[in-house]
């Protein structure tokens, strides 16, 4: 009798162990991914990262990186996984870099949410499934917070804010938008938008998601004294 329920018990384990393994297997391949991606980018050293993907994903990743260090200086990424949706994989990136125009200095802090297609262990593909980036003269003095959703569906209706964190007066003076709206056929339509200012210091719009499953990418650019601020922001659309 002990015999068999001891036999019992075992059988259980085993099938635990079993079912849970994939997961198990797939959340440590994905943390030491995004370790290894991470080291090898601050220590600017692709040629460690070869491996993890596939030639030809890899050659897309090399040529935008060679793209994005060529004005950005002073780069830190940081990389975490986030948790799996529907079985997918998905990155959390952050940017922080500089850009030096003539005698002036800018600051980028960006972040995007990026989806792998991975197998056997290695990258096939990656997309960028929504993206927020502030490029701005350098001044610590004023600070910009964007407010929107991240996913919307398509034909809803939204506000994209740009709020001024703690408005030091009101010498705020102008902002412009324009919003490229990219389906899934490669279509892209950009679209130019007047702002409105916002009584609290800041701008907002809003704006209408495109009928057809894709993007939406908004580039804003506003003007003040204390320095000229651009941001991106790339919205899924579902």
């Amino acid at each position: 009798m002990h015999y068999s329920r001891r036999l019992n018990l075992i059988s259980f384990l085993l099938i635990c162990i079993f079912y849970s393994s994939p997961a198990t297997s797939q959340n440590i391949h994905i943390q030491s991914l995004s370790k290894q991606l991470e080291k090898g980018l601050n220590k600017q050293n692709l040629l460690s990262l070869k491996n993890l993907f596939i030639e030809k994903s890899f050659n897309k990743f090399e040529k935008q990186y060679d793209n994005f260090t060529k004005n950005y200086k002073e780069i830190e990424w940081s990389i975490k996984p986030k948790n799996d949706y529907k079985n997918k994989k998905y990155l959390d990136v952050k940017i922080t870099s500089k850009r030096y125009i003539g005698s002036l200095q800018y600051d980028l802090d960006s972040r995007q949410t990026i989806e792998l297609e991975t197998n056997n262990n290695k990258i096939i593909d990656y997309k960028i499934i929504n993206a927020e980036s502030i490029l701005k003269s350098y001044t610590k003095q004023l600070k910009i917070k964007v407010n929107s959703p991240q996913t919307v569906v398509t034909g809803e209706r939204y506000h994209f804010d740009l709020i001024i964190e703690k408005p030091i007066d009101n010498s705020f003076i102008t902002g412009e938008m324009i919003v490229l709206q990219n389906t899934r056929s490669n279509q892209q339509l950009s679209i130019p938008f007047g702002m409105k200012a916002k009584g609290s210091g800041g701008l907002f719009k809003s704006i209408t998601a495109p009928l057809q499953p894709g993007s939406q990418t908004i580039t804003a650019i506003i003007a003040h004294q204390k320095g000229i601020f651009t941001i991106t922001k790339k919205i899924e659309v579902d």
